[in-house]
């Protein structure tokens, strides 16, 4: 955020080089990394979720990212 603050107006739209070896402007660095940050935020929500037995409804079974939820289906209250 700090080195972000520093940035001129019309600096975010110039090419920036990324880490990835490509350049980008610098506000479409931000919103691919900030997309990357939320995708995994939900992989860690979803985890979270089994964990505390509130991860999904009875009759649903998905994989997400090799990670099973079979076994670990919640019976909704309404039952």
């Amino acid at each position: 955020m700090a080195r972000l603050s520093g940035v001129a107006d019309e600096e975010p739209e110039e090419p920036h080089p990324a880490h990835w070896g490509e350049t980008a402007s610098l506000f479409d660095i931000v919103v691919i990394i900030a997309g990357h940050q939320a995708y995994h935020a939900g992989e860690l929500n979803q985890v979270l979720a089994i964990c505390r037995g509130e991860a999904w409804e009875e009759g649903e079974e998905v994989e997400e990212n090799n990670v099973s939820t079979l076994g670990h289906r919640v019976v909704p209250p309404w039952r």
